[in-house]
């Protein structure tokens, strides 16, 4: 995948949440690949946060590890209950 470090690191940014990384990344890939590159990783990387979402919503089950990870989020936050 031509640049797919770049690519790599606009999904991660994405994922921080971190708006100076985001625009930091989507920069580095639309001078290396264009804006029409831009809008095509960003589309795809809404529609895994879409999916991960309809997962939870009909309740696929959660893999052990991410049942963990939210299971531990869920005691920082102090939700004593937390189910997956």
């Amino acid at each position: 995948m031509p640049r797919g470090d770049l690519l790599i690191a606009f999904a991660d940014a994405a994922l921080s949440g971190e708006r100076e990384t985001i625009a930091q990344a989507r920069d580095r890939l639309e001078i290396a690949l264009g804006a029409a590159a831009v809008v095509d990783a960003a589309a795809v990387i809404s529609m895994f946060q879409l999916n991960d979402r309809v997962a939870d919503a009909i309740g696929i089950p959660l893999e052990e590890r991410t049942a963990e990870a939210r299971t531990e989020i869920g005691a920082v936050l102090g939700v004593d209950n937390y189910s997956a």
